[in-house]
């Protein structure tokens, strides 16, 4: 038998191919792994050095408070109650100039005229002439009537109420 011998310009056999690229893969695979858990890992190292920065800076508040309460106080207890023992002194208050008030106007007579008499009108003055309108000769004269009431008329109660007893009724 005769073994076959590849050239180069010769593709290698598919099988070999696929496992070179699986194992690449693979490889690939487990490279993107470690990065993420390195990341991971950063992150969270990143994480726990804010977190102990923060606790830091509040175990430094803390502690400059704790500090400032236990220093001494320039004043003493004693003179403090002393001092709150003692009446209140106050100044007395500058004197006040004496201000200026206004005078009272006295009154004065007011002058009086005499009352104006009115003049007598005449008694017979004679009512100045109305002319008639034309709406009212109109009527007067009868071409229209007024219009009759019919004998049935169911609002007549209610037309005949006063304002007083309309609001009563319908509120």
């Amino acid at each position: 038998m005769r073994e076959r011998v590849r050239t180069p310009t010769e593709p290698p056999p598919l099988a070999k191919v696929a496992a070179i690229a699986e194992a690449a893969f693979q490889q690939a695979a487990s490279v993107e792994d470690a990065i993420e858990e390195d990341a991971d890992v950063l992150d969270d190292d990143a994480l726990d050095a804010e977190a102990l920065d923060a606790d830091a800076q509040d175990e430094a508040l803390l502690d400059m408070i704790a500090m400032e309460m236990g220093a001494p106080d320039p004043i003493d207890d004693d003179e403090i109650a002393a001092a709150m023992a003692e009446p209140a002194h106050f100044a007395e208050p500058a004197p006040v100039e004496q201000a200026i008030v206004a005078e009272v106007a006295e009154p004065v007579a007011a002058v009086v005229e005499p009352p104006v008499e009115m003049r007598p009108q005449p008694a017979a003055v004679a009512a100045p002439a109305v002319e008639m309108s034309l709406g009212s000769s109109i009527l007067a004269s009868g071409m229209f009537s007024k219009p009759a009431k019919p004998a049935n008329d169911p609002l007549a109660p209610i037309r005949r109420m006063s304002q007083v007893e309309k609001i009563a009724f319908f509120s």
